[in-house]
C-alpha cells in the first residue's frame, strides 16, 4: 500500500475538496445557466411564432373578407355577367389564383378566367369545395390539393351566398400556397430552426421541404406530439406549436423545429469552459499548496531529524530543538524539549537505581536459596504423615461400603414388601369395587324383572283384544253371508282382521313365553349375584388382615433399615474426617512444594533480574546523560 506523507495527505484532502465544490459550483451554475437559457429560447420562439401566426392570420382572414363580400354582394336577380364581373373584380383586389361562383339551382360555375376550359357537363354542386360551403353553413377553408392547370399546391375559402334567407349557391377562392410559405420563410427563428404550416389533425399544409406537405406531423418527427407553445425536446430537435386565431373555420399551427445542438450551443460552450478553468485553478491550487507545506513543515521535518537523531545515534539527550516561533509547530519544539529533559532526568534516577538494586537481588537470591533446603525437609515428613492416613481412610471405607450393601438390601426388601401390599391394597380396592357393581347389577336386574312383569300384563290386555277383533271378525263374517252377493266384498276383510287377529294372539303367545324364560333367567342370575357379592365381602375381609400383617412386616425393616443407616452414617463421618486430615496434610504439602516452586522461581526471577540490570545498565549506558 502507498504511503503518503502528512503534508501529501493534507494536499490531496484539499484537491478532493476543491475538486467537490468546483464540481458542485459548475454543476449548480450549468443548471441555472440552462434553465435561463430554455427560458429565453422559448420567451423568443413564443415571441416570433405568435407574431407569424397573427400574420398568416391577417393574411387568411384577407382573403376570406373578399370571399365573404363575393357571397353577401352577389343577389338572386343577378345575371351571370354580373356574377362574372364580381369575381373578376375579386381576384384582382385579393391577388388570388382564381375566385367562382357555383350557382345551386342550375350547377353553373361562373369562373373568373374565361380562358380555362371546364369539362363538359361541369357540375359545381358536386365539387367538394361546394359540398364544404354548403354543408358548414359559414366561411371555410379546405384541405390543400394539387391544382391540375399549374401543378402546385392550393387551398380553396368558400362561403355560402344567401339572398333573404333564400341558398343561391356557394362563392369561392383559390390561394398559392407559396404566399404562406414566403410569410413563413421571411422569419429568422435566431438561425436555429425553420417553421410550417399544420392542421390540427397533424396533416402538414406548407413546408420548407415541398415533399413533406400533405403528409401528417408524425412522419416528420418520429412521434406523437401534443400541439401546444412549450419547447419540448424529440431526439435532436426542439418544437413548438403556436395555433392561427382569429378565423373561426380554421384551427391550424404553426410549427417550429430548431437545431437542439445549434439551440444549446452557448450553454456547451459555457460548461466546457468552466471545465478548464476548473482544471487550470486545480493545479495552480496544487502547485500553491505544495510550496506552502514545504515552507510551514521545515520545524516538523527538524524535529523529525532530531528525533531520528536520538533513536538511531549515540542516544545524546543533552540537545534540544531551537525555537523559532510560538505558533503549534513551536509549542510542538517546547514540548518536545521538555519530554527530553524528562527523559534526561529519568535516566540518570534509573541509573542510579540499577546499581543500588542489583546489590539487593544477590541478598533476595541468597535468602531464597536457604528457604529452598527447609521446605524439601516439610514435605519429605508430610509423605510420611499422608501415607498412614490413607491407611486408616482404606479400613474406614471398607466398614462403610458393608454397611451400606447391608442397608441397600433391607431398602430393597422393604421396597419389595411395600410394593406386595400395594398389590394387596390394589386387590382389596378391585373386590369392594366389583361387590359394588355386582350391587348395581342386581338392582337393574330386579328393575328387569319387573318391567318383563309389565311386558306380560301389556300382553295379556293385547291378547284379550286380539279374541275380542277374533270374534267380531266372526260376527262380520256371518252378516255378510246373510246379506248374500253384496257383503262378499266385505266378508273378505272381515276374514282378512280375522286371520290378522289369529297372528297377532299366536305372537303375544310367544312374547308370552320368551317373557316367561326371561324371568326365570333373572331369578337365576339374581341368586348368582347375591352369592357373589357375600362372596367378595368375605374376601374383603380376609384382604385386609393380610394387609395388617405385611404392614407390620415393612415397618419391622423399616427399623432393620434404620440401624444400618446410622451404622453406615457414623463410618462415613468417621471416614470424612480422615479424609479432611488427609485433605489438609495434602494441602500442606501443596504448599510445602508450592513454597518450594516459589523460592525456585524467585531464585530464577533473581537470574532474570540480573541479566535484565545487565541490559538495563547496558541500554542506560548508550545514553549520553
Amino acid at each position: 500500500m502507498l504511503q503518503l506523507k502528512f503534508a501529501h495527505k493534507i494536499i490531496l484532502v484539499s484537491v478532493v475538496l476543491l475538486i467537490l465544490a468546483l464540481t458542485a459550483s459548475t454543476t449548480i451554475n450549468y443548471i441555472s445557466l440552462k434553465q435561463g437559457t430554455q427560458t429565453n429560447l422559448n420567451r423568443a420562439i413564443d415571441e416570433i411564432g405568435h407574431s407569424v401566426a397573427g400574420n398568416i392570420a391577417n393574411w387568411l382572414g384577407g382573403k376570406l373578407q373578399i370571399v365573404q363580400a363575393i357571397a353577401q354582394n352577389t343577389k338572386s336577380d343577378d345575371d351571370t355577367e354580373t356574377m362574372l364581373d364580381a369575381v373578376q373584380q375579386a381576384v384582382k383586389s385579393g391577388k388570388l389564383k382564381n375566385t367562382y361562383i357555383g350557382v345551386e339551382s342550375t350547377g353553373q360555375f361562373i369562373l373568373d378566367d374565361l380562358t380555362i376550359q371546364l369539362p363538359a357537363g361541369f357540375d359545381a354542386r358536386q365539387r367538394p369545395w361546394y359540398l364544404l360551403g354548403k354543408n358548414n353553413n359559414a366561411p371555410s377553408f379546405t384541405e390543400t390539393y394539387l391544382d391540375a392547370t399549374i401543378n402546385q399546391q392550393v387551398i380553396s375559402v368558400v362561403a355560402p351566398v344567401y339572398d333573404n334567407g333564400r341558398f343561391l349557391g356557394v362563392a369561392g377562392g383559390d390561394i398559392f400556397l407559396d404566399a404562406i410559405a414566403e410569410i413563413l420563410n421571411e422569419i429568422d427563428f435566431l438561425d436555429l430552426g425553420y417553421a410550417y404550416l399544420v392542421t390540427a389533425e397533424g396533416k402538414i399544409l406548407s413546408h420548407p421541404n415541398i415533399e413533406m406537405v400533405n403528409k401528417n406531423i408524425s412522419e416528420v418527427l418520429g412521434a406523437n406530439v401534443s400541439f401546444n407553445s412549450q419547447l419540448k425536446e424529440l431526439d435532436d430537435n426542439i418544437v413548438s406549436f403556436i395555433p392561427i386565431k382569429g378565423i373561426e373555420s380554421v384551427n391550424w399551427y404553426v410549427g417550429v423545429i430548431l437545431d437542439r445542438e445549434k439551440a444549446y450551443q452557448p450553454l456547451v460552450s459555457a460548461r466546457n469552459t468552466a471545465i478548464v478553468v476548473g482544471i487550470i485553478s486545480l493545479l495552480v491550487t496544487v502547485v500553491l499548496l505544495q510550496v506552502l507545506f514545504n515552507h510551514l513543515m521545515k520545524p516538523i521535518y527538524r524535529l523529525n531529524a532530531a528525533i531520528k537523531d536520538i533513536s538511531e545515534g549515540d542516544g545524546d539527550l543533552t540537545q534540544r530543538l531551537t525555537i523559532d516561533s510560538q505558533d503549534e509547530i513551536g509549542q510542538l519544539s517546547a514540548n518536545f524539549n521538555g519530554f527530553i529533559e524528562t527523559v534526561h532526568n529519568s535516566m540518570k534516577q534509573v541509573k542510579l537505581s540499577a546499581q543500588a538494586l542489583e546489590q539487593h537481588i544477590e541478598q533476595v537470591r541468597q535468602s531464597a536459596y536457604s528457604g529452598i533446603q527447609m521446605a524439601e525437609q516439610q514435605l519429605s515428613r508430610g509423605t510420611n504423615v499422608s501415607s498412614a492416613i490413607t491407611e486408616l481412610n482404606s479400613s474406614s471405607t471398607e466398614i462403610s461400603s458393608n454397611a451400606n450393601n447391608a442397608s441397600e438390601l433391607t431398602s430393597a426388601i422393604r421396597a419389595q414388601s411395600q410394593e406386595g401390599m400395594a398389590a394387596l391394597n390394589a386387590n382389596i380396592d378391585s373386590i369392594k369395587q366389583l361387590s359394588s357393581t355386582m350391587q348395581s347389577s342386581s338392582g337393574d336386574i330386579e328393575k328387569l324383572r319387573a318391567n318383563a312383569q309389565n311386558i306380560a300384563s301389556i300382553l295379556d290386555v293385547i291378547m284379550g283384544v286380539s279374541s275380542q277383533t277374533n270374534l267380531l271378525a266372526l260376527n262380520a263374517a256371518i252378516e255378510a253371508a246373510r246379506a248374500g252377493e253384496a257383503g262378499r266384498g266385505f266378508a273378505v276383510v272381515a276374514d282378512e282382521v280375522r286371520q290378522l287377529a289369529q297372528r297377532t294372539q299366536e305372537a303375544a303367545t310367544e312374547i308370552e313365553t320368551m317373557i316367561e324364560n326371561l324371568q326365570q333367567g333373572t331369578v337365576s342370575v339374581v341368586d348368582s349375584m347375591e352369592q357373589s357379592q357375600s362372596n367378595s365381602t368375605e374376601s374383603v375381609e380376609k384382604a385386609n388382615i393380610a394387609d395388617e400383617r405385611m404392614q407390620a412386616i415393612v415397618m419391622s425393616l423399616q427399623d432393620v433399615d434404620n440401624e444400618n443407616h446410622a451404622v453406615a452414617e457414623a463410618t462415613r463421618q468417621q471416614s470424612d474426617v480422615i479424609k479432611s486430615i488427609d485433605e489438609d496434610i495434602m494441602q500442606l504439602m501443596e504448599l510445602n512444594q508450592q513454597s518450594v516452586n516459589n523460592l525456585q522461581q524467585t531464585d530464577q526471577a533473581c537470574d532474570s533480574l540480573q541479566d535484565e540490570f545487565s541490559g538495563l545498565n547496558e541500554l542506560v549506558s548508550k545514553f549520553k546523560v
